[in-house]
């Protein structure tokens, strides 16, 4: 019901805002027309200036092709052929060589005398501003000059390089007037359009009616040579169409505001109530009754919904069951793995106890010889005891569903820790480097766990005869960090980023690899995190930073 009524209200608020639109949208509309020719007089004028800019683009590489010329800079005869040549296969008028001291070396030019040439050449220009640029490596486009004859002329100054050095500029004289810089440009499809092209107060090029009064006109520059291109087009032009297509515009929304009051009565009576059928078969999925079907009547797009809400319908309740089916091998799983830490726990580890102490018990009664062997026994014997304390303390990990961290005394776990350490290997030697202080950090009773394994990580990997282990902790504002540093042979680099992964063995040594993983899933778990680095001035140094208990 409350839908109807929302129904209902946006159908008169559209029509007010139509009847609004009526009265105020003929200047708006107006504006916007004119607007709408600005902005096309303005592209007008902008693909102009491109079009020109590339055209003078073009004849500057023409000129840039004559510059790379061998016999620019030969012999007389070899550059005046060379530059004759220029001038009777291209559109050039002209051209001109002057070299490095703004001297001209030699003159092309249609219409031009003996006598003239052999005025000019010879002759300084260093007054000139496109043999100024050409010397200083770069390529200009002269400001249009008129000759006697009315025609507008431009200079192109290419320079002249060899090895690297500009030793001359070459630079081709344009008759805009006679020359084909503006092809193209008065082709227009509106007749009422005129177009010119300007220097300052100089008209180089114009193309329509410019005498009429109230013009709109639009601007843009050809970048290349500074020129002004103009598009302009009587104003009448563009407000006339408007006012005429405003009495279109008024009938039209009247027909508007009927058709919407006729589609407003159709989708009242068809639309709403299947959409009230899509509600309520929604409703019922978040109440996962998930055997919900609908059935839609009307168009192939309601058809279309009622075939895939059905489906997804089916499909959740597909994936319900197999939800169910996980959960049920997860519960068994945890269950094997709780019953796999209690043989582990108890079973195994006292079978491996009975067979150290009774190894022990062997050493007063086996000779020399087979003194190594039982070394051997008691060595393998102690590795898989630790081997199942790791295994316990991971199976830990991973039964915990989620793993709260408490305050946890550092300077005793670690001292409890070093004298484990010190009683199962009295063969090392294990120093700290300052008194661990007495502070909380974040971590459980498994925390233990994490410097035990650091430690017998330590000793494992060394490869001198003495094994040393250094311990050292740095507290600051809020983290605490642990350092574990051996004297062994180091970690690579490449090794360093993988050496916490699950099986990690690494060094080719004794292990099973689980201890650094465990490491890791214990110190992230806390909120820490754990890494790996050159020990100094050898070996490998593991540092822990945890957090400080709140």
């Amino acid at each position: 019901m409350r839908l109807r009524r929302i129904f209902v209200a946006v159908l008169v608020i559209v029509a007010i805002v139509f009847g609004v639109a009526v009265v105020s949208g003929f200047q708006l509309y107006a504006d916007a027309a004119t607007t709408q020719e600005r902005e096309s007089l303005a592209a007008t004028a902008d693909s102009t200036a491109v079009q020109l800019d590339a055209s003078l683009d073009e004849r500057t590489r023409t000129v840039a092709l004559q510059a790379r010329d061998p016999a620019v800079m030969g012999a007389d005869d070899e550059r005046s052929e060379s530059l004759q040549r220029f001038v009777d296969v291209t559109e050039y008028q002209g051209i001109s060589v002057i070299d490095e001291n703004a001297t001209m070396l030699a003159l092309e030019s249609e219409g031009l005398s003996e006598t003239e040439r052999t005025e000019l050449v010879g002759s300084s220009f260093a007054d000139r501003e496109y043999v100024q640029a050409g010397l200083a490596g770069q390529r200009h486009v002269s400001d249009p000059v008129e000759a006697e004859t009315g025609n507008h002329i431009v200079t192109v100054a290419v320079p002249v390089e060899r090895d690297g050095d500009v030793v001359a500029t070459v630079n081709g004289a344009l008759h805009l007037e006679d020359g084909t810089v503006f092809d193209g440009i008065e082709g227009n499809d509106q007749s009422d359009v005129a177009v010119r092209i300007v220097d300052g107060d100089t008209v180089l090029y114009e193309d329509g009616e410019w005498d009429r009064t109230a013009l709109v006109v639009e601007r843009a520059t050809v970048e290349s040579a500074g020129w002004t291109v103009e598009v302009a087009r009587p104003e009448a032009a563009v407000t006339e169409p408007a006012r005429t297509a405003m009495l279109f515009q008024g009938g039209a929304v009247g027909l508007v505001l009927l058709t919407l009051g006729a589609v407003g009565v159709w989708a009242h009576r068809s639309l709403l109530r299947q959409i009230a059928a899509l509600q309520d078969g929604f409703d019922r999925l978040a109440d996962h009754d998930y055997e919900t079907e609908l059935e839609l009547t009307g168009t192939t797009e309601w058809s279309e919904i009622e075939h895939q809400f059905n489906e997804v319908s089916t499909e959740l309740q597909r994936h319900e069951r197999e939800l169910e089916r996980a959960v049920d091998q997860l519960e068994q799983s945890r269950s094997n793995l709780e019953m796999l830490n209690r043989v582990v726990r108890h079973d195994i580890r006292n079978d491996l106890q009975l067979v150290q102490a009774y190894s022990e018990m062997l050493d007063d009664h086996v000779d020399t010889e087979g003194q190594p062997y039982l070394e051997i026994i008691e060595e393998s014997t102690e590795n898989a005891i630790g081997l199942t304390t790791t295994a316990r303390d991971l199976a830990e990990v991973m039964l915990q569903q989620e793993i709260e961290a408490q305050a946890v005394p550092l300077d005793v776990t670690i001292d409890k820790q070093l004298t484990e350490i010190r009683t199962t290997h009295p063969d090392a030697t294990v120093t700290v480097e300052t008194p661990v202080p007495s502070v909380d950090v974040a971590g459980n009773d498994m925390l233990g766990a994490v410097f035990r394994n650091l430690l017998k990580n330590a000793i494992q990997h060394t490869d001198r005869d003495v094994p040393r282990v250094t311990v050292d902790v740095t507290v600051d504002d809020e983290t605490v960090d642990v350092s574990v540093t051996d004297n062994g042979p180091g970690i690579p680099d490449g090794q360093k980023g993988e050496i916490f992964g699950k099986g990690e063995k690494g060094l080719e040594s004794d292990g099973t690899g689980v201890g650094l993983y465990l490491v890791q899933e214990l110190v992230e778990s806390y909120g820490g995190e754990v890494w790996v680095q050159d020990g100094e001035p050898t070996g490998a140094e593991f540092v822990v930073r945890l957090p400080l208990a709140e």
